[in-house]
């Protein structure tokens, strides 16, 4: 445990205060991805015995701390957008699971901006998939997950229809593979989204 300690500090103070925590999170292809989340040296220290959950009590997650410097390009199996990364988890899991998992891997359930950036997401996928509006909370009252502006939308045809049964976000819905709302307790794929530093 101290030798544990020790090269985690060592990893951290290495990194200018910032570690990289790998987190093996499971996955439709392996028995898991590992991703790598930006710890500071705090988390690091704090957290070393402690490994989050996902999806129940078994621990996915391992923290092995590496330096890492300011990120310019996607992990692996990320697809860059501007200065964002997506990640197109095809495993299928309810609205809010799907949130967890991207939040468990470093990002929110994706907010899309423009059409080109839908386009993009397009060419990731062709079936209904969970990105991240809702408007559970108030109705008629969208947001995104990550906290940006809901600036761009692409409706479907008398979307949103605004019921309460109705209020997560779908993209690829309908010949116009446009967006729908619809009850969160649905199984789908789901695109995850993170910003470059």
């Amino acid at each position: 445990m101290t030798i544990l300690t020790v090269s985690l500090l060592v990893c951290a103070m290495m990194a200018g205060g910032d570690a990289c925590c790998w987190y093996c999170v499971p996955c439709h292809a392996a028995p898991c991805c590992w991703s790598c989340l930006t710890c500071s040296m705090a988390e690091v220290t704090s957290n070393n015995s402690t490994m989050p959950n996902i999806e129940g009590d078994k621990p996915h997650a391992v923290f092995i701390p590496t330096p890492i410097s300011p990120t310019t390009s996607c992990p692996h199996n990320w697809s860059k957008f501007g200065q964002r990364c997506f990640f197109l988890e095809k495993a299928k899991r309810t609205w809010a699971n799907a949130q967890q998992f991207c939040q468990t891997i470093g990002g929110n359930l994706a907010s899309i901006h423009s059409a080109e950036e839908y386009n993009h997401l397009q060419q990731m996928t062709s079936e209904p998939t969970w990105i991240g509006g809702s408007d559970c909370q108030e109705e008629t009252n969208w947001f995104w997950t990550d906290g940006t502006t809901l600036d761009f939308t692409f409706w479907c045809p008398a979307q949103p229809d605004n019921t309460k049964e109705q209020c997560c976000l779908q993209m690829n819905t309908g010949l116009g593979q446009c967006w729908d709302d619809i009850g969160c307790s649905n199984m789908q794929q789901s695109i995850c989204v993170m910003s470059l530093k």
